[in-house]
């Protein structure tokens, strides 16, 4: 069985749904110094992010179970769906912090 993970943004939590619904014509559009967190309680393999609208770079940072950062990195997206191996061991969930704008259509 699958863990389901939670998606957490302040600014956006009435539109959250919309990272995990599975249609790709609905996304979160973020400006710079905005945030949105993936979580669980077991360790994760990747982190998986459709980009609507490519960011010019973003800070992307893993955590662990109880959400103290594990590995930090900055980052350009390159393609429109991305699959990111997690760094090390311990990692149960990422946050991703917009360095410019961009948006998301699905997290996880």
């Amino acid at each position: 069985m699958r863990e389901i993970l939670t998606v957490a943004d302040k600014k956006h939590s009435a539109y959250v749904s919309r990272l995990t619904d599975g249609v790709y014509n609905s996304y979160i559009s973020y400006e710079s110094g905005e945030a949105v967190s993936v979580s669980g309680s077991s360790e994760i393999g990747y982190a998986y992010i459709a980009w609507n609208e490519l960011p010019a770079k973003v800070t992307l940072t893993w955590v662990s179970a109880d959400n103290k950062t594990v590995a930090s990195e900055d980052r350009g997206p390159i393609l429109k769906e991305e699959y990111i191996p997690v760094p090390k061991e311990g990692v149960c969930g990422f946050t991703l912090t917009f360095k410019g704008k961009g948006s998301v259509s699905e997290l996880s």
